[in-house]
């Protein structure tokens, strides 16, 4: 959770990345002035206040050009250098935006005090990139009437791609919060690959997504091919895993398989699928870890315990898996049997 109440910008300034035909990049020459306090509160509610996850990042820093990796802890060591190196940074995201899906916009660099962060106070430097705008209308009053005006701006609840570094773990690429919501196409998303170089950080809750990352896709890429799992199949080992991970502190890999999977064919198919898995999405699947909560919550969907049959019913299935049986009837039919002992 990231605390705002005593953060102060210090610098700030806005930079145009012209990517259309016809534009191009246009650098600011100086700070951008923050005289009003609603001003500066509206900018840190904008900063801020859409980064709710527990997910963090950090730059690679095995890459033998490390742009904004090296800008960046360039700013840390001198604030007052903020626009002359916000300028690089602009440059460089200039240079790297080449997709065609990737739009012009504002990119705005800021240097920021005193932001509290899993109990530590730390300087930050937010840098976000507006890229839609969106219509707005103004009222003023002159005399007694309304007059209405036409404006286009950045609304303070969206942002488009945005990632905040903070100040700390420099040895190992900083802690890095990061989105992209603009861009959903894999090749599109250069924002943190090509232009921030960022990974996924090392710790608990990488760790909890990626395990359950792993396991929904092994029923999907092995058991269902292997053994022709059925959905309410799957269910029932996702509902095994979410229990799992919600009643214990501590992730253990061989509890954890020999819970949900309870086939040592089925487990040993599983460990063999881990490395493939990892080398494909480059995540490390730890034997040991600390269960992170939030990382379960996040990955909700997952879970998901409605059994789909054609467009007739949705079947919810929260607990017993033996308490529902699939067959075929004569005709060749599907079915699904539920047994139950109340009726609400």
């Amino acid at each position: 959770m990231i605390n705002t109440l005593e953060a102060r910008i210090q610098n700030l300034c806005a930079h145009y990345i012209g990517l259309e035909e016809g534009e191009q990049l246009e650098l600011s020459a100086a700070l951008s002035s923050l005289e009003h306090d609603r001003l500066h509160s509206s900018l840190l509610h904008y900063f801020f206040k859409n980064f709710t996850l527990e997910e963090f990042y950090s730059f690679d820093i095995s890459k033998e050009t490390k742009t904004i990796h090296d800008l960046v802890k360039t700013i840390f060591e001198e604030p007052s250098s903020l626009l002359e190196h916000s300028r690089e940074i602009a440059q460089h995201l200039h240079r790297t935006s080449q997709h065609p899906n990737i739009k012009s916009g504002e990119l705005i660099v800021a240097y920021v005090n005193n932001v509290l962060i899993e109990d530590e106070m730390l300087d930050a430097i937010c840098l976000f990139k507006s890229e839609k705008k969106h219509d707005l209308i103004r009222l003023i009053q002159e005399d007694n009437a309304f007059t209405f005006e036409a404006l286009q701006g950045i609304l303070l609840t969206q942002v488009d791609k945005a990632s905040i570094i903070f100040n700390t773990e420099q040895t190992t690429g900083y802690k890095v919060c990061s989105v992209d919501k603009s861009n959903t196409e894999k090749k599109a998303q250069f924002w943190q690959k090509d232009f921030l170089q960022l990974q996924f950080r090392d710790d608990d809750f990488q760790n909890t997504k990626a395990y359950i990352g792993a396991t929904k896709h092994f029923i999907e890429d092995r058991m269902k091919p292997l053994y022709d799992t059925d959905k309410s199949e799957e269910v029932g080992i996702l509902q095994r895993s979410k229990s799992f991970l919600e009643q214990e502190d501590k992730f253990d890999a061989a509890e954890y398989t020999k819970e949900i999977f309870r086939d040592e064919k089925v487990i040993e198919e599983f460990n063999d699928y881990k490395q493939e898995y990892q080398n494909l999405n480059n995540v490390n699947l730890k034997d040991s870890f600390s269960v992170n909560m939030a990382a379960v919550k996040n990955q909700s969907k997952v879970f998901k315990s409605v059994l789909k049959l054609d467009k007739n019913f949705h079947v919810y299935i929260h607990g017993n898996r033996n308490m529902i049986q699939k067959g075929r009837d004569e005709d060749g039919r599907k079915f699904y049997k539920l047994y139950y002992e109340e009726e609400n």
